[in-house]
């Protein structure tokens, strides 16, 4: 499985399991089959992961990500784009979320936008959250 990924650098991993991806400063990408952490990354990461990840928690960098179910997006700042099938909960994110195709079961605390695309739904979004849903987003 391998060490956690924490680098200041430009880094690429290529894997099978993907256990942390984190505090990266140089821009990064990654291909994995499952992902468990990444968290606190500062500049641009794009992650392609045939199944699952965990938590995507406390990003600052722009995030571009695809997987097909993702159980929590948390504390995360800036523009991001999510491509899924499913995701558990996204939860006290500011900046644009860019979802696409994806049932997101619960949207808590969010101040920024959540823009919904090809199909995309939030079962439960609540008025804990200050930005909005949105279809019509640029």
């Amino acid at each position: 499985m391998g060490p956690p990924i924490d680098n200041s650098n430009a880094v690429r991993v290529d894997s099978a399991v993907l256990i942390n991806f984190q505090g990266n400063t140089g821009a990064s990408q990654s291909r994995a089959q499952y992902g468990t952490n990444v968290t606190g990354n500062t500049a641009a990461v794009s992650l392609f992961i045939l199944r699952d990840i965990q938590t995507i928690t406390g990003n600052t960098g722009a995030l571009c990500i695809s997987a097909q179910n993702i159980t929590t997006i948390n504390g995360s700042t800036g523009t991001h784009q999510i491509i899924a099938m499913n995701i558990g909960t996204i939860t006290g994110n500011t900046g644009t979320m860019y979802i696409y195709g994806a049932t997101v079961n619960k949207a808590r605390a969010n101040t920024g936008d959540i823009c919904l695309y090809n199909g995309a739904k939030v079962l439960d979004y609540d008025s804990s959250n200050t930005g909005r849903l949105r279809t019509d987003c640029p």
